[in-house]
């Protein structure tokens, strides 16, 4: 978020970020925490470039994002807010996943992925 580690964020955000893998092809991970006003403020992940993919989750309050794997190699982020209340925002942590297959079946268990 725009405030960094150790801020808050912006008031009235509406930002979109894609996270490409480095290497074509391969996937990318993702999983954090979040700590935002509960009912107005959003982190939104999509699976894909843009918010037009498979929307994986959506939260606010404050917890866990659980690991997310994305299917086809970029992961999509967006948060929003209101003009209130601040909290100090989210933090997320992105890995590369080498894709040793041409596809994976994805089938979310509760907060864990199986993969078939």
């Amino acid at each position: 978020d725009s405030g960094g580690p150790n801020g808050g964020y912006d008031h009235y955000a509406d930002s979109t970020l894609t996270i490409l893998p480095e290497i074509s092809g391969n996937l990318v991970s993702i999983k954090g925490t979040y700590n935002l006003e509960s009912n107005y403020d959003y982190l939104y992940i999509y699976d894909g470039a843009g918010t037009s993919g498979k929307l994986l989750g959506c939260y606010s309050g404050s917890s866990y994002i659980p690991l997310f794997v994305s299917t086809t190699g970029p992961l999509t982020i967006r948060f929003t807010t209101d003009g209130s209340i601040v909290y100090s925002g989210f933090q997320l942590y992105v890995s590369c996943i080498i894709n040793t297959q041409q596809k994976y079946n994805l089938i979310m268990i509760g907060e864990l992925f199986r993969i078939k």
